[in-house]
């Protein structure tokens, strides 16, 4: 992550390659990492990159697991496409979709490297996540009881991903079949 992160304040470097394809094409170069409202925003635009294939492949297997049959009978029936996708895909992709979204909630919980190499928290503390403030400050002080305070923060939005998944899975197994 700390080489994507150092790739990443290159292009959003002032004199950069992203400003120069804007600077060429007339339209405004901003200061990517340097301006309050557009730091977070260009960290989160790296971070989604850089997961995009990962999840992809995720979505790709979620996808494969669909048995073509469901589709040939829905079309046989008069479906369309948007009633496959709305009533077909969508419903079993629903443990794939989860399970998605719980992994990118602790992996953006979890983003210190690319805040620390691109912004260190700036500008005006705009990017300062969880992680960057309770390393920075356990490290300032040399003292672990600094970062006590907030982790009940980071402890009780895990807690709310974990009674998610098990109330989701306690729901389905329910359900007659």
């Amino acid at each position: 992550m700390v080489v994507l992160s150092l790739v990443f304040r290159g292009l959003y470097a002032p004199h950069g390659p992203l400003n120069a394809v804007l600077g060429a094409l007339g339209l405004p170069q901003p200061t990517w990492l340097l301006d309050p409202d557009l730091a977070l925003p260009a960290i989160m635009a790296m971070d989604v990159w850089s997961a995009s294939g990962y999840y992809m492949v995720i979505f790709l297997a979620g996808l494969e697991a669909i048995p073509r049959e469901l589709y040939e009978a829905a079309k046989l029936e008069g479906a369309s496409w948007w009633s496959c996708f709305v009533h077909i895909t969508l419903p079993l992709l629903r443990p794939t979709l989860l399970f998605v979204l719980v992994v990118n909630t602790v992996r953006s919980l979890q983003i210190f490297a690319e805040v620390f190499v691109m912004t260190r928290g700036g500008p005006l503390h705009r990017t300062t996540t969880m992680v960057y403030y309770l390393l920075r400050a356990g490290a300032s002080t040399a003292s672990i009881s600094a970062t006590r305070a907030p982790s009940p923060t980071c402890c009780s939005g895990s807690r709310c991903c974990w009674h998610l998944c098990r109330s989701r899975s306690s729901a389905a197994a329910r359900e007659p079949a």
